[in-house]
C-alpha cells in the first residue's frame, strides 16, 4: 500500500472522531521597553563572551532573548518567548535523553521568531537558522517546529536529512500534547494503530523517515504522530548492538542513508532468529499497544469475548458439504475430535488475548479472566486435559459470578442516587479532588500548562467531515 495513501485513508475513513484544530485569535504584539533594551545588551555581551560573538539587538517590537545553553535566540512578545522557552527546554532534554549522539552538536545557532500572521521579522543582524512561528498557530504546530528547529542544529547535513527527520520531531510533538495522563505519567491512546495492525500492511520506521506529514493537516498529522510516538518508543527500548536501535537507525539516517536502507541496516543488527522485521514489528507494537492501552471494555460482551478467544478453529465439512474452518468450544473441542492437541503457541496466543482484556475491564472481573490465564498455563506445563477443562470450568463460574456481582452494584448505585440530589451535587466532592489534583499538576509546570491553556479555551475542534 502507498503509505501516503495508507495515512490519509487512516486520517479519514478509520478514525473520523480526530478533530481538526481551531486556532485562538491572534494575542497583540507589546511593544519593548528601555529596560528590556539594556538587558538584551548585557545578553548579548554574556554570549560575546562564550566566544559565540551573536550580533548586538536593536531596541525594537517585541523582545529577543539568549538560550545560551540551547544557542537559540527568541524573538516576541515577553509572555511568547517564556512559553516557547519552556517548550524547547522540554523537547531538548527529551532528545538528549533518546538521542545522545546528537546531543553534542548544539553548536550552530536557531533564531525563532514568534510574530502575528503577515508580520516580517525585525531587521535583526542574522544569526544561524530563522524558524518563523505565527502566534496563532495550533499547539502541534508551535512544538512541531520547536522540535524540527533542535533537530536542525544536532544534524550533520541538516538540508540534506532533517526531513528524514520529521517523524523525530512528530514523535517528540505527540509525547508532550497528546500522550500525558492527568498525573504526567505516559498514556498514549495507540487505537489507531491497533486498528491498522488489524487490518494488515502497517508502515515500517524507514516508512515514517521517507514520508513526512506537517500539521497544517491535522487530521493525517495525529495519525503520523501516532506511528512516529509508537516506533519512537519501541526502537528506543530496542537493542541493537551496542546501542539501541533508534540511536542506530538516526546514525544511519544522520549520514545520509536513505531511510528503508536505514531500516534494513539497523533491521539486521538487532534480527534474531531470522525473523522478519514485518512480523517483529507487528507483534512488538501489540505488546506495546497493550502496555500502554487506556479503552475500557464493554463489560455487556465480555462473556461472549472471553468464549470467542477460547474457541478453536477447525477444518470440518459445513452443513453443505464443503470444507471449512469452524470455531468450536474450547470445552467441547476434546469430546468432539479425542486426538485433538494444542500447541504451545496456539496456548501462548490465547494467553496474550485474556491478558489483554484483563487490563481493559474493572478491576473487580480481573481475577477471574487471571483464572483463565493460569489454566492455560498449567496446560503448557503438562497439566492434564481433564484438569485442564475443570479449571477452565471454574473459571468460567468465578466470571459469571463477578458479573452478576458488577451488575449488581451498578444498579444499587443508579437505585441510590436519587437520594444523594442532583447530580452535581453527588459529584461535588470527586470535582474538588479532581481540581486539586489538577492544580498541583499545574503548579508542576505552570509555563507548559498556561502554553497549552491558550488553545483549549475557545478552541473546541470541529467534527470530522
Amino acid at each position: 500500500m502507498n503509505i501516503a495513501c495508507f495515512f490519509l485513508f487512516l486520517s479519514v475513513c478509520v478514525i473520523p472522531e480526530l478533530r481538526a484544530a481551531n486556532p485562538p485569535p491572534a494575542p497583540a504584539v507589546a511593544t519593548g521597553s528601555p529596560s528590556s533594551a539594556g538587558r538584551l545588551a548585557g545578553e548579548a555581551a554574556a554570549v560575546s563572551r562564550d566566544r559565540l560573538n551573536p550580533p548586538t539587538v536593536p531596541s525594537a517590537s517585541g523582545e529577543a532573548v539568549f538560550l545560551n545553553d540551547l544557542t537559540i535566540r527568541l524573538y516576541g512578545e515577553s509572555t511568547h518567548v517564556n512559553q516557547v522557552r519552556v517548550l524547547l527546554g522540554h523537547c531538548a532534554r527529551e532528545l538528549d535523553k533518546r538521542l545522545p549522539n546528537l546531543a553534542a552538536r548544539k553548536t550552530r545557532w536557531l533564531s525563532i521568531f514568534i510574530l502575528n500572521p503577515g508580520t516580517k521579522p525585525p531587521a535583526l543582524p542574522p544569526l544561524g537558522e530563522t524558524i518563523i512561528i505565527p502566534v496563532n498557530s495550533s499547539a502541534d504546530m508551535i512544538v512541531f517546529s520547536c522540535a524540527r528547529g533542535l533537530l536542525r542544529q544536532r544534524l550533520a547535513a541538516p538540508d540534506k536529512t532533517l526531513r528524514s527527520f520529521d517523524w523525530i520531531a512528530a514523535a517528540v510533538t505527540f509525547d508532550l500534547s497528546r500522550a500525558r495522563d492527568s498525573r504526567g505519567g505516559t498514556s498514549p491512546d495507540y487505537r489507531v494503530i491497533e486498528t491498522a495492525l488489524d487490518q494488515g500492511d502497517p508502515p515500517t520506521p524507514g516508512d515514517l523517515a521517507e514520508f513526512s506529514i506537517s500539521p497544517e493537516w491535522p487530521h493525517a498529522f495525529i495519525v503520523f504522530a501516532t506511528w512516529s510516538h509508537a516506533f519512537y518508543s519501541l526502537l528506543d527500548q530496542t537493542p541493537a548492538g551496542n546501542m539501541s536501535a533508534l540511536v542506530r537507525f538516526t546514525h544511519h539516517l544522520d549520514k545520509g542513508v536513505p531511510p528503508k536502507e536505514a531500516w534494513d541496516k539497523t533491521w539486521l543488527s538487532h534480527a534474531v532468529n531470522n525473523q522478519a522485521a514485518t512480523q517483529w514489528l507487528s507483534e512488538t507494537t501489540r505488546v506495546l499497544i497493550n502496555r500502554y492501552s487506556t479503552r475500557q471494555h464493554d463489560v455487556t460482551s465480555l462473556m461472549d469475548d472471553v468464549n470467542e478467544i477460547l474457541g478453536v478453529a477447525v477444518l470440518i465439512p459445513g452443513p453443505d458439504g464443503k470444507m471449512g474452518y469452524r470455531k468450536i468450544a474450547i470445552t467441547r473441542l476434546r469430546a468432539q475430535f479425542p486426538d485433538i492437541r494444542l500447541d504451545t503457541e496456539t496456548l501462548n496466543t490465547k494467553e496474550e488475548k485474556i491478558f489483554a482484556l484483563l487490563k481493559r475491564v474493572p478491576l473487580s472481573l480481573q481475577w477471574p479472566l487471571a483464572n483463565y490465564m493460569g489454566a492455560l498455563q498449567e496446560r503448557k506445563q503438562g497439566l492434564s486435559w481433564e484438569k485442564f477443562l475443570l479449571r477452565l470450568e471454574n473459571a468460567e463460574n468465578d466470571l459469571e459470578a463477578a458479573l452478576k456481582r458488577y451488575r449488581g452494584v451498578l444498579s444499587l448505585l443508579d437505585d441510590m442516587a436519587p437520594h444523594y440530589g442532583a447530580s452535581d451535587s453527588a459529584l461535588l466532592p470527586a470535582l474538588q479532588v479532581s481540581a486539586e489534583h489538577a492544580a498541583r499538576t499545574r503548579s508542576l509546570a505552570p509555563g507548559i500548562t498556561r502554553f497549552l491553556d491558550r488553545f483549549s479555551a475557545g478552541g473546541a475542534p470541529a467534527a470530522s467531515p
